[in-house]
């Protein structure tokens, strides 16, 4: 009988070990003008303590003449994976030449070994003229399931935008009717504002939703020799160990408004380690003597 119990017991305290949270372990940020003639870009480095690294890399483009989108991602040997892209106009006035056009992208890729100031390089394919911002936000999550990274839910990933242009016609940023399958999950919310000196603040202000406090993983900001124009992408991070239906993400909750900004949310899978070896089967009573 005791060591029946004793089985449970240890049964029950590898399950909830299993159950652990995501968490960041490093992050990366740099941002880059694209060109006609530069449209190949190294990213800043990253390090990881620890093997089995999920990384993440989230990239928005803002360009003047036409869009650019990724064709490739390598370095260090890993295999990588596009998640979500968007593509819109932004106009029709944008910056003072007439309309622009956004590309936002997720790529994610696993790191089985560690990493030691590894760098990727992103290739864009070509534009016609003029030039145009991009920024590269990447960040290793551990704890996550390796096999099946993101949340399956149906809902995921969110998209919600703005890309009216200048003046355009303000909004709240914001997402709804959020939900997720799996618990535990690292919810993720990405933020990319173009021209945000009327919203005071941009992407790197608090982030509100219905399920609790976010955290700022990492951001980046571009400005060019106009003082007025400026683009600001952040990347923000919540644990969560309840499933979530129909949230809301928005860049600080509340009545602020803004045109030209892409949002996304997304949740990856957490509490899926491997599963620990199995236990000794307890003996049958009196197989060997005294039932215990």
């Amino acid at each position: 009988m005791i060591r029946r119990i004793l089985t449970a017991l240890l049964c029950t305290l590898q399950v909830h070990s299993a159950l652990a949270d995501c968490a960041i372990t490093a992050t990366s940020g740099l941002t880059g003008i694209i060109t006609p003639s530069v449209h190949v870009f190294t990213t800043g480095p990253i390090s990881t303590t620890s093997p089995n690294q999920l990384i993440v890399m989230y990239l928005p483009a803002n360009i003047q003449t036409n869009p650019a989108n990724i064709v490739s991602i390598t370095g260090g040997g890993l295999t990588w994976v596009k998640r979500k892209q968007v593509n819109y106009t932004m106009g029709p006035q944008c910056f003072l030449f007439g309309n622009c056009y956004v590309d936002v992208e997720i790529w994610y890729a696993i790191a089985s070994g560690l990493l030691a100031s590894q760098t990727f390089t992103v290739t864009y394919t070509g534009i016609s003229a003029g030039q145009g911002y991009v920024q590269f936000l990447i960040f290793a999550i551990s704890g996550a399931n390796l096999s099946t990274p993101f949340d399956p839910n149906g809902s995921l990933t969110g998209v919600n935008q703005n890309t009216t242009g200048q003046p355009g016609t303000p909004t709240h940023p914001s997402i709804t009717g959020l939900s997720t399958s799996n618990a535990p999950d690292m919810l993720l919310f990405t933020c990319f504002i173009n021209q945000v000196t009327a919203f005071g603040g941009s992407c790197d202000l608090p982030i509100g939703s219905v399920s609790g406090a976010w955290t700022r993983v990492v951001s980046a900001y571009n400005q060019n020799i106009f003082t007025a124009f400026f683009a600001n992408s952040a990347v923000w991070e919540q644990n969560v160990s309840i499933l979530q239906l129909g949230v809301t993400f928005e860049v600080l909750a509340g009545g602020v408004t803004d045109t030209d900004w892409v949002l996304m949310g997304d949740a990856v899978q957490c509490g899926m380690r491997p599963p620990p070896p199995p236990l000794q089967q307890p003996q049958r009573p009196f197989a060997y003597g005294w039932p215990w």
